[in-house]
């Protein structure tokens, strides 16, 4: 009676085995290629600021004033607190 049974079930054909495995690797690919996609988009942000337009002046009660102008060339947005010289 066993052997009916297991001679009655049909197990999945092999190109249909075949198609649903190249499904899974295919899927399996686009995942790991957008992961990689974002991560270079991560890794290629760039902070840089530029310092331009320097000048010292000399005070009559001996201290200095300095004056320059810093701008972010970097294609990420930055702020600035503070400058301390």
């Amino acid at each position: 009676m066993k052997k009916r049974v297991l001679r009655s079930r049909r197990g999945i054909e092999n190109v249909i085995a075949a198609i649903i495995l190249v499904a899974i690797a295919v899927g399996a690919a686009a995942a790991v290629g957008y992961y990689m996609y974002a991560m270079m988009g991560r890794a290629q942000r760039v902070e840089t600021l530029d310092i331009s337009n320097q000048k010292i002046y000399q005070m009559p009660e001996s201290s200095y004033n300095f004056y320059m102008t810093v701008y972010n060339k970097g294609s990420v947005y930055s702020q600035i607190s503070s400058i301390t010289v």
